[in-house]
C-alpha cells in the first residue's frame, strides 16, 4: 500500500516517500502580499513586515506588528500583559527611588530590604513584611539607661536597671488596633533571669499607670528559662500592681533553647475593651490573651513598646521590627 511522503525539494509523492513536486497554484511564495481567498488556489505569502489583504485568509496588518506582540481577542497587535518593573539597586534607605512595580531595593544602612507593588514599597525586616517604626514619633518614660539603636529596627538594650523602658506616644482615637512585630535577641538560656520582658503598652500620661502586654521570662518552671505571655499592672513605670493575665494558666510556656521566635502583639481599644492578642508564628493567626473594659485601673491615652530587666538584674535586648495602626 503506498503513502504520500515528503521529498528532500519539498515535493509530496506516493510510495516510498519520493517522487511528485508541489504545483505551483499550490505552493505558498515570500513575495507576494498574502490576498485573496482562503484556500490555496493561488500563490500566498505571510509576512511580519506587511501583512496586507482582504477576504478570507487575510491577517491584520498595520506598523504595530512586530515580533514582540500578539494578536489580542479584537485583532489588534498588543504587548503581552506582564509584571513590569524588575530593577534591583540598593544604597541608604533615605536614597530610595520612587522605583516602579516590580522593582527591589536594599537599604545598605539599615538592613531593609524592599520591593514595589501597587504604587507602593512594601518593607521587610529580618524576612518578615513590616512597617518601618519611625521613632522620631516616639517619647521615652523612665530611659534610665537604656540604650536605643535605630538600625532599621529600634534595638533597645536595658543595663540592668530596673523597672519598665518604655518609647511612647499618643494613643489614635477609638477604635484602633496596633501590631507589633518583635524579637527577643538577648538573654538566652539563662538560669537566674527573672521577668526580663519586652512588649506592647497602653498607658495613662497622667497618673503613670500602666499595663504591659509581655514576651516574659519566668524561673518558676526551672531550667533553661522558659518565656511566658504576660499581661502586668502597673502604678508607674518602676512600680509593679499585679499580673492580670499570664499564659501558664492556659497551658503556654516557651521553652528556649539558644533561640527567641518571631513574636508578634496586638492591642485594641473597640471603644469599649481593653484587648491583647498574640501570635506564635506567622503574625496572621491571632489568639485573644486577654479582655477588660477600657476603663479599668485606667483610661490609656498612650501607646508604646518597652523592654524591662525588672528584678533580674540581666541585660536584655530586643528589636522592634514593625508598628502597625489599623
Amino acid at each position: 500500500m503506498g503513502f504520500q511522503g515528503f521529498g528532500v525539494n519539498g515535493g509530496i509523492g506516493s510510495g516510498g516517500g519520493g517522487g511528485g513536486t508541489v504545483p505551483d497554484t499550490r505552493r505558498v511564495n515570500t513575495t507576494a502580499p498574502l490576498q485573496g481567498g482562503g484556500d490555496l488556489s493561488a500563490n500566498r505569502t505571510l509576512s511580519i513586515s506587511n501583512f496586507a489583504g482582504a477576504g478570507a485568509g487575510a491577517v491584520p496588518g498595520g506598523s504595530g506588528a512586530d515580533a514582540t506582540k500578539f494578536l489580542n481577542g479584537a485583532g489588534a497587535w498588543a504587548v503581552p500583559a506582564g509584571g513590569g518593573g524588575g530593577g534591583a539597586s540598593f544604597g541608604t534607605f533615605a536614597s530610595r527611588p520612587a522605583g516602579s512595580d516590580g522593582d527591589t531595593y536594599y537599604a545598605t544602612d539599615l538592613g531593609i530590604f524592599s520591593i514595589k507593588g501597587g504604587g507602593v514599597w512594601q518593607d521587610f525586616i529580618n524576612g518578615r513584611a513590616a512597617v518601618k517604626i519611625d521613632n522620631s514619633t516616639f517619647s521615652w518614660v523612665n530611659q534610665e539607661t537604656t540604650v536605643l539603636q535605630d538600625v532599621g529596627s529600634i534595638i533597645l538594650s536595658n543595663y540592668g536597671v530596673l523597672g519598665n523602658h518604655c518609647r511612647v506616644k499618643s494613643a489614635p482615637a477609638t477604635p484602633y488596633t496596633i501590631t507589633l512585630k518583635f524579637r527577643l535577641v538577648s538573654p538566652q538560656n539563662l538560669t537566674d533571669g527573672n521577668y526580663s520582658s519586652c512588649g506592647l503598652l497602653f498607658r495613662d500620661s497622667v497618673s503613670g499607670k500602666l499595663n504591659s502586654f509581655n514576651f516574659q521570662s519566668n524561673t518558676s518552671y526551672g531550667g533553661f528559662n522558659p518565656w511566658v505571655i504576660a499581661v502586668d499592672q502597673f502604678t508607674d513605670a518602676q512600680n509593679f500592681n499585679a499580673n492580670i493575665y499570664h499564659s501558664s494558666s492556659v497551658g503556654i510556656a516557651i521553652r528556649a533553647y539558644g533561640s527567641y521566635p518571631n513574636m508578634c502583639y496586638k492591642i485594641q481599644d473597640d471603644g469599649t475593651n481593653r484587648k491583647y492578642y498574640y501570635s506564635l508564628d506567622d503574625g496572621q493567626n491571632f489568639t485573644l490573651a486577654y479582655s477588660e473594659l477600657n476603663n479599668v485601673f485606667f483610661t490609656a491615652n498612650q501607646v508604646g513598646f518597652l523592654i524591662s530587666a525588672n528584678n533580674s538584674q540581666l541585660i536584655p535586648t530586643a528589636a522592634f521590627d514593625s508598628w502597625e495602626v489599623a
